[in-house]
C-alpha cells in the first residue's frame, strides 16, 4: 500500500500550506463568490449554483476551490513548517484574477510581486530554494 495506507509515510511525511499575510485568499475568494453571485465561504452548499453561473470552459479553471479546502483540512497538514517536508504556496492566480475588481484584493499584480517577495524572504523557502 501508499498513501496513507502506508504507515511510514503517514508517520514521516507532513506538508506546511503557506496561506497567511498576502498567501491568504480569502479576500479574493470572497469577492469572486460575490461577483459570480455564489453563496458564502464556509457556507454549506458553498459551491451551489456553480454549474448554472459559469460556463464549463470557465468552471474548469477551479480546481482551486475545491482543492484548497481539502488541503487546509488534510490529516498531514501541519501548521509548523520545521515539520514539514514539502511546501504549498496558497496562491490562486485565476482566483486572483477573477475577484476584480476588489478593493479588499487590490491590484493583481501588486499581490504577486509582494508573494515573491515573502517567498524569497521567507527561511523554509531558501532551505531548499523552493524545491520542497
Amino acid at each position: 500500500g501508499g498513501g496513507l495506507e502506508d504507515k511510514a509515510f503517514v508517520e514521516n511525511f507532513r506538508f506546511y500550506l503557506y496561506e497567511e499575510g498576502v498567501f491568504n485568499m480569502s479576500d479574493a475568494e470572497d469577492c469572486f463568490r460575490a461577483k459570480w453571485t455564489l453563496p458564502r465561504r464556509g457556507s454549506a452548499r458553498p459551491f451551489e449554483g456553480l454549474d448554472s453561473k459559469m460556463s464549463h470552459e470557465n468552471r474548469m479553471y477551479l480546481l482551486e476551490l475545491f482543492l484548497w479546502q481539502a488541503v487546509r483540512e488534510h490529516p498531514l497538514r501541519t501548521m509548523d513548517p520545521s515539520e514539514a517536508n514539502v511546501f504549498m504556496i496558497g496562491y490562486t492566480p485565476i482566483m486572483l484574477d477573477w475577484s476584480q475588481p476588489c478593493p479588499k484584493v487590490g491590484d493583481g499584480g501588486a499581490r504577486q510581486r509582494a508573494i515573491y517577495e515573502q517567498l524569497r524572504a521567507s527561511k523554509w523557502f531558501r532551505r531548499n530554494n523552493g524545491t520542497d
